[in-house]
């Protein structure tokens, strides 16, 4: 479910192990197979939870901006019909300050073994073009892991199974927001050293929301931060190169037609006086303030 271009890669991927049922929210569906996926004759668009047969599993990819609108309904759904929910979302539910698992398992009553996440560094573009990917889906059933596995393993696509799902999703939400900041610090030339630094404390912010002493899933958060803060298809970093740039947010987001989630994440999200870069970045996308002092920050910071 969900039309995005991470969405998007994953229908090619299943579809060469049999038929997909794609669920995408906009009038284009023939427009994207014919991009993503041509060759694949096996690629169906049905009306929304409406199945030709009862589906293996439902893999969610809607931004999460938008997803208010169906969690209700998927997770009456998935528990009504024992179908397991696959997350590739990344980013923070406003009414419910969540990412999107934990509010399916608290809020809306979703089995937690009926739940995986689906994370690690990894961007759409390069998984379309088959360079060397590797990920984790994070669930508490490994029963769920394995065929899931198998349906999307490739060459140079690696599926590895984790089982910390809470410190994952926060940090595949987080990240988001720091990659802004990454995209300011190189609108505004500081420098690949001030870059590093501020990766870097970037990184040990995110422990106060995860409190993940796994040294194996760091594999998959610190990477995934890595690449969203130093990569060109990283939505969410251009973002913050064109705030340092001048541009406004909301030409921004009406020219890109993007949907950058550490946007969302910051507004769904209060500042804390524990994640100064958090509320910093907080108060210059959203506030106005000044994109220099995000540096000034890191420079004066003990």
């Amino acid at each position: 479910m969900g039309g995005g271009s991470w969405g998007s890669a994953l229908v090619k991927l299943l579809s060469a192990n049999g038929p997909v049922e794609w669920h995408i929210y906009e009038d284009n569906f023939e427009e994207k197979k014919k991009y993503f996926a041509p060759e694949c004759s096996n690629i169906s668009s049905p009306p929304f939870l409406q199945f030709q047969s009862k589906p293996d599993f439902l893999l969610i990819a809607i931004p999460v901006a938008f997803l208010h609108n169906y969690v209700k309904s998927i997770s009456f759904f998935a528990r009504s019909n024992n179908i397991p929910i696959i997350s590739v979302c990344k980013g923070i539910l406003a009414r419910y300050q969540k990412p999107m698992v934990q509010c399916l398992v608290e809020d809306f009553g979703v089995p937690i073994d009926q739940t995986a996440l689906l994370l690690g560094p990894s961007h759409a573009e390069e998984v379309v073009l088959k360079k060397s990917t590797k990920i984790a889906l994070a669930t508490s059933n490994k029963a769920l892991f394995v065929p899931f596995k198998s349906l999307l393993k490739r060459d140079f696509f690696v599926i590895d199974w984790r089982t910390n799902m809470h410190s994952l999703e926060w940090c595949g939400a987080l990240k988001n927001v720091y990659a802004i900041g990454a995209g300011l610090l190189d609108g505004l030339d500081t420098g690949d050293n001030l870059k590093a630094l501020y990766v870097a404390m970037c990184f040990s912010e995110m422990s106060y929301y995860t409190k993940d002493t796994e040294a194996q899933n760091w594999h998959y958060t610190l990477g995934d931060l890595l690449v969203t803060c130093n990569s060109k298809h990283s939505r969410n970093y251009q973002l913050g190169k064109a705030l340092a740039q001048g541009e406004k947010i909301e030409h921004f987001l009406f020219q890109n037609k993007i949907v950058p989630e550490g946007y969302f994440v910051l507004k769904n999200l209060g500042a804390n006086p524990k994640n100064p870069l958090f509320t910093i970045l907080r108060e210059i996308v959203l506030f106005n303030r000044n994109t220099k002092d995000l540096a000034t920050h890191l420079l004066l910071t003990s």
